[in-house]
């Protein structure tokens, strides 16, 4: 039976760590492992992010996630639609009066609706540890917090269903396997 797995959280929250984690795990053996999309299409493409994001960005992006839930066999991804729609939302208050922000949000928000019953099991990452730098994400703390707050908008006005994971990477570990695998 596929299982689907998405994470969501903001920067620098650990997900990339656990994906890591769980493509050793012999109990995932079977998963295909989504990972880097976004740090991909900023190589590729030279994509601008973060506060620099353009609707463009956030239109591509969006698809190859949405194209992700498209896959027939069970994976796990670090980031999914929730995740672009939390920074086209930041794009959008950042850029109050570009209508083009405001329309591609609401589409994005219908679609992650639509989609909903596709995402499988949502796992949320809060913010627990200082930032990192990988050279792509941004540092800013502040920006983080906004990002987090509105990934927290998206899953309650969509109302989708979600597993927070947080703690030791082992405790993470065990909350995913155990909600995965009924353990």
């Amino acid at each position: 039976m596929q299982k689907i797995i998405n994470f969501t959280g903001a920067q620098g929250t650990g997900k990339t760590t656990i994906l890591k984690v769980l493509q050793q795990d012999p109990a995932f053996k079977e998963f295909d492992f989504v990972t880097e999309v976004v740090r991909n299409f900023v190589k590729e493409k030279g994509l601008k992010i973060n506060q620099d994001g353009t609707t463009q960005t956030q239109e591509l992006l969006f698809q190859a996630y949405s194209d992700s839930l498209e896959k027939k066999t069970s994976y796990v991804s670090d980031r999914c639609i929730i995740d672009v729609c939390a920074y086209t939302e930041d794009g959008c208050a950042r850029n109050k009066k570009d209508p083009a922000w405001r329309a591609l949000l609401q589409e994005q928000l219908n679609e992650i609706k639509s989609l909903k019953e596709k995402l499988g099991y949502v796992f949320y990452f809060p913010i627990e540890f200082p930032l990192v730098n990988d050279g792509v994400r941004s540092m800013n703390e502040e920006y983080q917090e906004w990002i987090d707050k509105y990934i927290c908008n998206v899953l309650q006005l969509c109302d989708i269903p979600y597993t927070v994971v947080s703690g030791t990477v082992e405790q993470r570990i065990r909350t995913i396997k155990s909600k995965v695998f009924n353990w």
